[in-house]
């Protein structure tokens, strides 16, 4: 089973941006921390996904050179599942099924991220145990962002989460846990673009009711890639293009 219109592949336009993070990504021009991180030069960070196979191909193909050197697992996260009623973000993947590449991701990844190896990911790296299939109306995009808050902090591996995402996922993430004067970098209004590279600190601590509480501190909100010099990792929607 594929399909171009249900958990939709990467776009033309976001085949060229996956494959200019990676070439950033394998490039020695600068030597930022987080590029160090995503290739897993320093620190300790867990690679995680949605489960709506562009997520999950846009991870693979800019993080190709670090799976081959690490034999680490990416985990399928179906509380990361876009937020949007579209039939583009109804996920294929059963519960607890392993996703698989769509044709035009394959013949997009032969072409622009060195295509053989994208096969051979998606059999031998995904951990499932996060994927309970395509989002349903029981829960809500709020109840779903605060499960991934909780499974962020429960890793004991690793102090940093790397998450391939969406944009209107990211978005609310940022309406629902950034205090509601702040707005960084435009987070809250803009759309991150396909393959951005955008850090943040998310903290946690617990009232004296007893409630779990997560918060975004908008100070560490930083657009890595593209750089601020090339547009950045956030476009403002419904602007015109020239």
């Amino acid at each position: 089973l594929d399909s171009v219109f249900i958990d939709a592949p990467l776009s033309a336009v976001g085949i060229e941006q996956v494959a200019a993070l990676r070439t950033w990504l394998e490039s020695d021009a600068d030597d930022h921390h987080c590029k160090r991180m995503l290739r897993n030069e320093v620190g300790r960070s867990v690679l995680a996904t949605s489960n709506l196979r562009r997520a999950v191909s846009t991870l693979f193909a800019a993080l190709t050179p670090r799976l081959l050197r690490h034999n680490e697992k990416v985990h399928v996260l179906s509380c990361c599942q876009e937020i949007s009623r579209q039939v583009d973000t109804v996920a294929i993947t059963g519960a607890g099924q392993r996703a698989f590449p769509s044709c035009h991701d394959l013949a997009a990844a032969a072409e622009h991220c060195g295509g053989p190896a994208l096969t051979s990911l998606y059999e031998s790296r995904l951990t499932t145990a996060g994927n309970t299939g395509s989002k349903t109306s029981q829960l809500t995009g709020d109840q779903r962002m605060h499960q991934f808050c909780e499974w962020a902090f429960s890793r004991t591996e690793a102090d940093v989460v790397i998450l391939a995402g969406h944009s209107l996922w990211f978005k609310s993430f940022f309406n629902s846990y950034l205090d509601p004067k702040e707005n960084p970098r435009n987070c809250k209004t803009a759309k991150m673009k396909t393959a951005g590279v955008v850090t943040f600190l998310l903290y946690t601590f617990t009232t004296d009711a007893g409630e779990v509480v997560y918060s975004i501190e908008p100070e560490t909100v930083e657009e890595v890639f593209p750089p601020a010099s090339q547009g950045g990792a956030f476009e403002e929607t419904g602007k015109k293009k020239e």
